[in-house]
């Protein structure tokens, strides 16, 4: 604790006398716990002690040689730092009118006359040491408040920042989430066009997937960077084969430089390790956001890619791989590079317009890499002349890991041409009796549509109850259980028939991507989950899969008592 500032429980009480047994006389009087005696024999020596402490009262000898207390009380009034310390003069002279009002002009509060009397002594410093203590307890009080006024601030100017930058990417995603709704909407009314030819259907059928593919993904950044936020992140580590992989990613991108005619090269300084341990999805993820949005921001020249691994911290078993990206694109201010990492949050709401975009990118890409043992950091950047981005990801251990040298872009696996994943009427589920359980009425439809095209018969139910009275009546092949229904919701309903030994198997369906939600569906007893939107070829295979496992659903009387369908 300073010097200069008392504690709660105790205070100081000055006193000054030329003589030492008055000053012995005084101390034994008001000594006790919690008061701090501080005896001075002049009023230099008071000074001093002034000069250093705080002092809840003064008692001052007025006869004193050098200095009298008059001069010393003139001195403290004279001065900020103790003009307001409360002076009592202690004096053997009965006392004139003159001399009792020089006393007061000096600064006094209050005369104690020898010989002393001890109660009258003791109360009055009682009073001053109460009153000293009181003023620090009101400071202390001020302080707190005080303090308490700015964080309020504080945390009311972020909550504002909060709310503005949250406004802003709501009504970035309204546009990002409006744009294709938009472009779907028109190619389904294309489809209605009863005389429309094949080949332009199948383009509307093309456009359909691919805008349905853009919404999922733009629903997956915000899925995830929540799932970051909760440290909930999935993360499949296995050990897999880089340049198959980065040619996939690199492919794509390539197409994507190419649509916009920018140059896009990749390049490999030093030793490349064959295979790492890490997750290639998110890895792919973590290189699409950050070279994607450096080829959205760039409209003339290219962005080049320069792959190589960080020099070896000693005695480590595993590295870091690491990505230089440098684009000629528009560059960013010194203020535009302090928000680039910030949820929700793009360069400027001029970047929104101009751009699009969610501002999740390039947030998500750099929690993704740190969570993968690397980072993602701006480098470089200024506008006008582009910016450089460092991406780092741990590779797990590398002391049996085969190292490639001289790998050129050439080595990098192409992808391969995908083919349209297009749904085909046939006879794959011919004979099986399937019992969808779906509330809502589209996706009923829809999926009645497939399963039938593909000989299956499909029989209704819209909510839990009625499916564990169906599948006690009948027997199934499989139960395509959507798992949020009114009533009865599937993960009851999917207990309900085990209890009563159901062994049909049960596929959960569900619009939940999170891997959560997954584990929720086993555990109540599904044989597998699938998340919405599902692809209609992949809806037939899970059929297909679990369907010709088991033939019928068997139960026991006794285990069907106790359930009422309402």
């Amino acid at each position: 604790m300073p010097a200069n500032q008392s504690s709660e429980a105790t205070v100081r009480v000055l006193l000054v006398d030329d003589l030492k047994d008055n000053l012995l006389a005084l101390e034994g009087l008001l000594k006790r716990e919690g008061v701090e005696i501080f005896k001075a024999r002049s009023g230099t020596e008071a000074l001093e002690f002034l000069l250093r402490f705080e002092f809840a009262v003064a008692l001052i000898d007025v006869q004193m040689p050098g200095m009298s207390g008059f001069e010393l009380a003139e001195f403290m009034r004279g001065s900020k730092r103790t003009r307001d310390i409360p002076i009592i003069f202690v004096t053997a002279t009965a006392g004139d009118q003159s001399f009792s009002f020089k006393g007061y002009e000096s600064g006094a509060v209050d005369f104690l006359l020898k010989p002393l009397d001890t109660h009258a002594v003791r109360s009055k410093v009682s009073v001053f040491t109460a009153l000293y203590r009181q003023k620090c307890e009101l400071k202390a009080q001020i302080v707190t408040i005080t303090r308490l006024h700015e964080e309020l601030s504080f945390t009311k100017t972020q909550a504002e920042n909060a709310n503005a930058s949250k406004s802003m990417f709501l009504a970035n995603m309204s546009h990002e989430i409006r744009t294709p709704l938009s472009a779907i909407l028109g190619f389904a009314e294309l489809l209605a066009d009863p005389i429309q030819p094949r080949a332009e259907a199948l383009d509307c059928s093309s456009g359909i997937q691919r805008n349905v593919e853009h919404l999922t993904e733009l629903i997956d950044q915000i899925l995830d960077l929540a799932k970051v936020e909760a440290g909930k992140l999935d993360l499949d580590i296995v050990r897999f084969a880089l340049l198959p992989a980065l040619g996939e990613i690199f492919t794509y991108l390539q197409d994507r430089a190419k649509a916009a005619s920018l140059s896009f090269g990749v390049s490999f300084v030093g030793e490349i390790p064959q295979t790492i341990d890490g997750c290639p999805m998110r890895l792919r993820q973590i290189l699409l956001n950050v070279i994607g949005n450096a080829l959205k921001f760039t409209q003339q020249g290219g962005v080049n890619v320069v792959i190589q691994m960080a020099p070896k911290v000693t005695g480590a078993s595993s590295g870091t791989l690491c990505f230089e990206v440098k684009d000629t694109g528009s560059g960013l201010s010194s203020e535009q590079q302090l928000r680039l990492f910030r949820p929700f949050s793009q360069a400027d709401s001029s970047v929104t317009r101009k751009y699009g975009g969610t501002g999740l990118g390039l947030v998500l890409a750099r929690r993704l890499a740190e969570a993968l043992g690397g980072s993602v950091e701006l480098t470089e950047s200024s506008p006008g002349r582009g910016s450089t981005f460092a991406v780092g990801i741990g590779t797990g251990p590398l002391t049996a890991a085969t190292m490639l040298r001289g790998v050129k872009t050439a080595d990098l696996a192409e992808r391969p041409e995908q083919a349209r994943d297009l749904f085909v009427a046939g006879d794959r589920l011919k004979g099986l009796r399937i019992l969808l359980v779906e509330d809502g009425l589209d996706i009923q439809a829809l999926m009645r549509r497939f399963l039938e095209a593909s000989g299956a018969t499909v029989t209704l139910a819209v909510n839990g109850a009625e499916a564990v009275a169906m599948a006690s009546a009948a027997e199934f092949n499989l139960v395509l259980m959507d798992m949020q229904m009114p009533v009865l919701d599937g993960y009851e309903a999917t207990r309900e028939l085990l209890g009563r030994g159901c062994t049909t198997p049960i596929v959960a369906l569900t619009a939940h991507a999170m891997r959560s939600e997954r584990d929720a569906c086993l555990a109540a007893g599904c044989v597998e989950c699938v998340s919405k939107p599902i692809r209609a070829n992949a809806l037939v295979n899970v059929v297909e899969k679990f369907a010709r496992r088991r033939v019928s659903s068997s139960f026991s009387p006794a285990t069907q008592v106790g359930f009422h369908s309402d």
